[in-house]
């Protein structure tokens, strides 16, 4: 008697295993070209939680960003509601 276990493995268009990213509640500071920076926000890898940014659609480890500087805590923006007439948080 042959006995064939149900076996659920997610892959992408790639075939590769996929992966899913949490957002996190900080962002990394990168030290662009002529000393500009700039802010990525940071997401953790769910099966371990290493740190990640999305630059032009390719997760890049932080570890291996050039430039990096630290990581700061995201801070809220307030915007303004035009029909309540006072400034929300988003």
């Amino acid at each position: 008697m042959n006995v064939v276990q149900d076996t659920k493995v997610d892959f992408d268009w790639a075939g590769r295993a996929a992966v899913s990213y949490l957002e996190s509640d900080s962002v990394a500071v990168i030290r662009r070209r002529e000393n500009s920076l700039a802010w990525l926000p940071v997401f953790l890898r769910e099966a371990d939680d290493a740190p990640f940014v999305k630059v032009d659609g390719d997760w890049i480890p932080v570890d291996g960003l050039l430039g990096f500087l630290r990581y700061e805590k995201s801070r809220t923006k307030k915007f303004y509601d035009t029909a309540k007439g006072k400034l929300v948080n988003a």
